[in-house]
């Protein structure tokens, strides 16, 4: 099972943090010739490779930065693509939760548009915040190096007492985060749904569609607002506590060095790099609350990689005695078990079943297939299973069903013993039910066809 951490930190990413630390280095070593020239005009000493290096230091910081945000990009698609296989991995072949609606409805949101949003926010979201880590780092150890040691000590008290006054909030962050998320991939279910209710026309399910709607988007705004308002509140009291230590020794720097216009002028040079450090310190404390809000997410994500226990019920939905089975001619349908058809499969031929709703064709067949595994391919009457023949835009349900059973014909693999259809007439007329038939009849020279009809 991933971590967000190894879903993350792929070596694309590694390397693209490493430029990152150069780039900062780069800025970092703009503040000190900046200062070092300052300092050499007040005494009036030569001063022109210093600020030759200061303006060298401004044009290529933008070589390390292009190519570290080039593979931030590289590094999110590498994840993503990271995160769909583990959930193939965890979840290939696990035919029981297939039918399972609600199972559904939870992950598919997360493995079609949310795996997305959250990979790409949490990339943003670290890369910005080590940039104005290392960015305020450096540059702190910069100015303790031109002015005075003690500034480290103003900033790491700051930070301390940020740190303490942020972690009495974590739990708080985190749930509302938690809610937010949830609302959002509720939405997104919702909104997956709007095609039908649209383009129908039909005016009583467009109305109860839009009330829905409503609802859930006033439930995220709600959520969203609420989360966002609470992360600024308390980053935005964080920033006051760090600030005080800051601005108190700068107060002090300029009054302890009023004489010397060297020093002075070095503070000056440096203020507005200062004032930007404390800008960058409020980014710190508000990532730092934002933290426990994103992780939330991640976790949310990853447990939607976590296979659900196995639906141990579904064989206990088959209600055998309701099955009206029938066979081709070369099938003796006396010789005919269902139930332990798994363990003596007939070459080819074709086994039809027939029962009332709710008697669990479907799960047998779903039941079945979990057993049979890669001997048996199912094919059930609603999906989105990737076929060659993409271009069906215009075909009506028969041509497509019939496109579909010719592929798997010439394409299934040796290992494939049984071909499972469920229910595959129920949406087609009276021809092209006939048409279908016959090509099932062909397959059954070839395979055994276990097939579940809606009516024959």
């Amino acid at each position: 099972m991933k971590t967000y951490y190894t879903l993350l930190f792929n070596r694309t990413f590694k390397l693209s943090l490493l430029l990152l630390l150069i780039q900062q280095f780069i800025i970092a070593s703009s503040t000190y010739w900046i200062a070092i020239s300052a300092e050499r005009i007040a005494t009036q000493q030569p001063y022109f490779l210093y600020l030759s290096l200061f303006i060298v230091s401004l044009i290529i910081v933008y070589i390390p930065s292009v190519i570290s945000i080039s593979l931030l990009e590289k590094a999110k698609i590498i994840a993503l693509n990271s995160y769909h296989t583990q959930f193939r991995t965890l979840f290939y072949g696990l035919s029981n939760i297939n039918a399972d609606k609600n199972q559904k409805k939870i992950m598919m949101p997360y493995l079609s548009s949310e795996s997305f949003l959250v990979i790409d926010e949490s990339y943003r979201f670290i890369y910005d915040w080590i940039a104005v880590i290392l960015n305020v780092l450096f540059n702190i150890i910069t100015l303790a190096f031109l002015l005075e040691a003690n500034i480290i000590y103003a900033y790491f008290i700051g930070l301390l007492l940020v740190l303490g006054f942020i972690l009495k909030f974590n739990t708080n962050v985190a749930e509302k985060s938690r809610q937010a998320q949830q609302d959002r991939t509720e939405l997104q279910h919702h909104l997956s749904q709007i095609w039908d209710n649209c383009t129908l026309g039909n005016q009583y399910n467009d109305h109860l569609y839009q009330q829905d709607l409503l609802k859930k988007q006033q439930s995220l705004l709600f959520s969203a607002v609420k989360s966002k308002q609470f992360n600024n509140i308390v980053s935005s009291v964080g920033m006051l506590i760090m600030m005080l230590p800051v601005i108190m020794l700068i107060l002090f720097l300029f009054y302890q060095y009023r004489t010397s216009p060297a020093m002075l002028a070095v503070l000056i040079a440096t203020l507005p790099r200062q004032v930007i450090m404390l800008q960058y310190c409020y980014s710190i404390i508000s990532y730092i609350t934002q933290w426990s809000a994103l992780k939330a997410k991640l976790n949310g994500l990853l447990q939607a990689l976590i296979p659900p226990p196995t639906n141990s019920d579904i064989y206990q939905r088959i209600l055998w005695d309701k099955f009206n089975v029938s066979t081709s001619a070369n099938l003796n349908i006396e010789m005919i078990n269902l139930e332990y058809l798994k363990n003596n499969l007939p070459k080819q031929g074709r086994i039809t079943i027939q029962a009332p709703n709710g008697a669990g064709k479907s799960s047998y067949l779903i039941w079945l297939k979990t057993q049979l595994a890669e001997q048996a391919y199912y094919l059930p009457t609603y999906h989105h299973l990737q076929f060659s023949q993409t271009n069906t835009t215009h075909c009506s349900t028969g041509e497509v069903l019939k496109y579909n059973l010719n592929e798997l014909q010439q394409h299934l693999d040796q290992k494939i013993k049984v071909i499972m259809l469920d229910e595959w007439n129920a949406n087609l007329d009276a021809a092209s039910t006939n048409e279908v038939d016959q090509l099932i009849e062909k397959l059954s020279q070839l395979f055994l066809i276990v097939e579940v009809r809606h009516h024959i």
